[in-house]
């Protein structure tokens, strides 16, 4: 008998964007029926063998909704991945900064609430950096932000409504962001995602390029490391990286995100189900 999997969405979210190859192997495995579910549908959770999180892309504007649905399809009987605990982990970029207390060598970056003075390390060397709320996607209200815009109190109260994060501007990102993809563990495939010109922001609907990378098993062991620190081994993760300091330095680690770029590689979907079925027969 076919397991049946639902595969998390929104509303807003096409059917068939590039990066539903995944749910292409998916269907054409004899092993498995695949629904997309939006997350905020009403939906008997228990006629579900697993679920997994795939185009949730709203749920950032709905957080507290959203991990309240995850702990209850869980609470249904029904395989989460990755889990309601790994995504309340992950969720809140204050995770950076535990992986960081952890040795892993993580963008420099300081975290505030609401109001509160911001006065950057000394040791960051540069007029420019990069403001961003620490619940967020897609560079979803990031921006370029000075010192004096810093100093100044009247910016501060019109863009501070949240939990924030400030990191330096590393001029380097007109070069490229490398994202190295892992799913139960193995590495699967990279790309690099190279800005359009003037631009700081990666992603492709803000104009980015992106393109395959083929990593150095160096590279690959640094990544490894990084999903070490998570608690649950996740079925699929990526893992951004930067060029920083003769290294490279984690910019984030995405266990929630919706672009895993299958269509960047041939094998990718293919590597994705192979990890969907050895989570499978652990069941």
């Amino acid at each position: 008998m076919k397991r049946k999997i639902a595969l998390l969405s929104s509303r807003r979210a096409p059917k068939n964007h590039d990066d539903e190859l995944a749910a292409v192997a998916l269907s054409a495995s004899a092993r498995y029926t695949v629904d997309f579910v939006p997350w905020n549908s009403e939906v008997k959770w228990e006629t579900y063998h697993a679920a997994i999180i795939r185009s949730t892309w709203d749920y950032t504007q709905h957080i507290d909704d959203y991990l309240r649905t995850l702990r209850g399809i869980e609470a249904a009987g029904v395989r989460l991945f990755n889990s309601s605990s790994t995504v309340q982990w992950n969720h809140h970029k204050g995770y950076l900064k535990e992986l960081a207390e952890e040795g892993v060598f993580v963008v420099p970056t300081l975290f505030f609430k609401d109001g509160e003075d911001i006065t950057p390390p000394t040791d960051w060397a540069c007029e420019r950096f990069i403001l961003k709320p620490c619940i967020s996607a897609s560079a979803m209200n990031t921006t370029i932000i000075t010192r004096e815009q810093l100093r100044d109190k009247s910016y501060q109260s019109r863009m501070f409504t949240a939990d924030w994060m400030l990191q330096p501007f590393l001029e380097n990102i007109v070069d490229g962001e490398i994202s190295l993809h892992y799913f139960g563990g193995e590495f699967s495939h990279g790309v690099i995602k190279v800005p359009k010109a003037g631009d700081f922001r990666v992603q492709e609907e803000h104009g980015g390029v992106f393109a395959p990378y083929q990593p150095t098993t160096e590279l690959q062991k640094l990544a490894q490391g990084i999903l070490a620190k998570v608690q649950q081994p996740p079925l699929y993760a990526r893992v951004d990286l930067i060029p920083y300091k003769n290294s490279f330095a984690l910019m984030e680690l995405e266990l929630i995100e919706p672009f895993l770029n299958f269509c960047h590689h041939p094998k990718a979907p293919g590597n994705f189900l192979a990890a969907v079925d050895r989570r499978m027969k652990e069941s």
